[in-house]
């Protein structure tokens, strides 16, 4: 079972975990909330746009002196469904082993927060608090926008240069592996 209201929201009508685990010992039973079972802030709704600001995402996402930006997708409610998939095809796996169900907790802001991935650990080993980048992380890269083509390039590491453009029109995408030696180009 997989239940997005807000903690206890179903205890109500019988249909939270410890009622329901009665009735069927393996059941698996997934919670989604705004910040989990038994946090601070447990007691309130859960929103993406929330999430990504609370979780630190926004703050390193825009141009480096611009203002805090969200994804452009949902990205706490797209990682959300993530985890909980994962989560519960491992916790079905468990139920069929042992005849043991559990109930799963996943929050927008835990997996928010995880998805920071290392610009959340350079903080949390190092004290780096990660700003924006832009397009200017690992790799150099840039976007522009030709006449009737976007244009994107990267340069990741050594002689790797990659640069892709979409037609406007038609969104056909060519690619360009470049020569880093000497700038030299040729479709592929």
């Amino acid at each position: 079972m997989v239940e997005n209201f807000k903690v206890s929201g179903l205890k109500k009508y019988g249909l939270d975990y410890e009622s329901l685990r009665v009735i069927n010992p393996k059941l698996v039973y997934c919670s989604i909330t705004g910040f989990g079972q038994n946090a601070p802030y447990s007691d309130r709704g859960g929103y993406d746009f929330v999430a990504q600001g609370v979780g630190g995402f926004m703050s390193i996402t825009g141009e480096e002196h611009g203002s805090l930006l969200r994804a452009g997708v949902a990205m706490a409610d797209l990682s959300k469904g993530m985890y909980a998939t994962v989560s519960i095809m491992m916790a079905l796996r468990h139920a069929e082993r042992t005849g043991e169900g559990q109930q799963i907790d996943v929050s927008l802001l835990d997996t928010q927060i995880a998805m920071l991935a290392n610009r959340g650990m350079n903080y949390l080993v190092g004290n780096v608090v990660p700003g924006r980048l832009g397009n200017h992380g690992f790799a150099k890269a840039r976007a522009a926008h030709g006449q009737e083509r976007i244009i994107v390039n990267c340069a990741g590491t050594g002689n790797a240069v990659k640069t892709a453009s979409r037609d406007k029109a038609t969104g056909e995408t060519k690619h360009f592996p470049l020569d880093a030696s000497n700038g030299s180009s040729r479709s592929t």
